[in-house]
């Protein structure tokens, strides 16, 4: 599975490189024009077109009987009786369609996360890089009256700076260092806990590379939601490393406005604008 999602990033990084030097915001944008026609052609080849477009014209003729007969209660309850059992059997034709397109939308939004969900750290700046060790194992093995019994120490690439020596939250666990950014580029913050070492990557400056702020042990599902890196040991004494990125807004008209309603709301403007030019019912 890591391997898997691992190369689906790297041919993510391929797709996104020639879009490099545009505003991420008109990225997104034609991020959700390409969603929007896959979608709909994916929707046109799963789905009941006939039956779908039927459906709506019966809902809609009996939307009708509702004014013409306003003055007959009767026709007007059986009327809307059949608009909301077609409305059923509309919501039965989309649901195939829908199934279908879970799948490879899920795997999207892992990608559009990992480059338009956080802000990489800026050269010069600081933030705090926090583990998270098995429960007990903090107090156990570094907070004793004779002194740590095991090893501890970060270590940073060229690229990065440990700026703090490491402050241990005995209650939670978790112990915590701030770094800085240097320069640009993507580097390795290197965990030497008990003679064995443990990597994290670390995104400086703009770009759309693919980066995450955790890493955590090696599972079906945090190898499916982090497929930029290499899982930490399942067996391990860390049981997860984050690093503070802040989380990234697109500011549209004074609105700060979070990726990801910003590629459903394009997504959808987008399907509906040009779902009579590919003949798809929706």
């Amino acid at each position: 599975m890591t391997q898997v999602g691992m190369l689906v990033n790297k041919i993510c990084d391929g797709l996104f490189y020639p879009f490099q030097t545009l505003s991420p915001f008109w990225v997104l944008v034609i991020v959700s024009l390409i969603t929007a026609i896959v979608m709909l052609l994916i929707f046109r080849g799963v789905s009941n077109q006939t039956g779908i477009r039927q459906t709506k014209d019966l809902i809609k003729a009996h939307f009708l009987e509702i004014p013409l007969f306003r003055h007959d209660l009767g026709i007007i309850f059986k009327a809307q009786g059949k608009i909301l059992r077609n409305n059923l059997t509309y919501m039965k034709y989309a649901v195939m369609p829908m199934l279908v397109m879970i799948p490879p939308i899920g795997i999207v939004l892992i990608q559009l996360n990992f480059r338009f969900g956080y802000v990489p750290l800026q050269p010069e700046h600081s933030t705090i890089v926090s583990i998270k060790l098995k429960e007990g194992i903090l107090k156990k093995e570094f907070y004793n009256s004779t002194g740590p019994r095991t090893s501890l120490a970060l270590h940073a690439s060229e690229g990065l700076e440990v700026e703090t020596p490491p402050l241990r939250i005995i209650d939670k666990d978790e112990i915590d260092w701030r770094i800085k950014a240097k320069r640009a580029g993507r580097f390795e913050l290197i965990f030497h806990i008990g003679g064995k070492e443990f990597k994290k990557i670390v995104r400086v400056a703009d770009g759309l590379g693919g980066f995450a702020p955790f890493l955590e042990r090696a599972s079906f599902l945090g190898q499916f939601l982090n497929p930029v890196e290499t899982p930490l040991p399942s067996n391990g004494a860390i049981e997860s490393i984050n690093v503070n990125y802040s989380v990234k807004y697109f500011s549209i008209y004074g609105w700060h406005i979070h990726w990801i309603i910003l590629y459903f709301a394009l997504s959808i403007l987008f399907a509906f604008a040009l779902k009579g030019v590919f003949g798809v019912e929706v």
